[in-house]
């Protein structure tokens, strides 16, 4: 198993409410190739970025406004936002903890949510998934 390896600040998030949390899916030429090609959390009103490249987990705050962002588009390949929180039932939990760890193959981060499930993120190679 490969070292865990961080590039950025990884946000202090335990006890803060996770507001929304929204993936964004890589198409390409009409098929989903990657469903978390990157993840957007708003954790007390601050918005963080999070993503993952040849095994390394990228921590970001980021100014995001989802408002009018749904789909980019450029030739065959297409990123569209699907809003995770509002459909797993989860935007508004509280974090108890966020954990982040070297796998076989990749590095996976999970997030532990106060009263509901757990939501993952993981990478394995170049391709990112999400897993309750």
């Amino acid at each position: 198993m490969d070292e865990l390896e961080i590039n950025g600040v990884v946000p202090e998030l335990n006890g803060k409410a996770l507001k929304k949390l929204i993936v964004q899916e890589f198409w390409y030429d009409g098929i989903c190739e990657e469903v978390a090609n990157v993840v957007y959390l708003n954790v007390d009103n601050t918005w963080y970025r999070l993503y993952f490249d040849c095994g390394i987990v990228f921590w970001r705050q980021d100014i995001t406004d989802f408002e009018n962002e749904h789909i980019i588009k450029f030739d065959e390949t297409v990123y569209k936002f699907r809003d995770l929180g509002n459909e797993l039932n989860i935007a508004g939990s509280q974090i108890v903890s966020c954990e982040t760890k070297a796998i076989e193959n990749g590095t996976k981060v999970t997030f532990n949510l106060n009263g509901r499930s757990s939501i993952a993120f993981k990478c394995i190679g170049d391709d990112t998934s999400w897993e309750t």
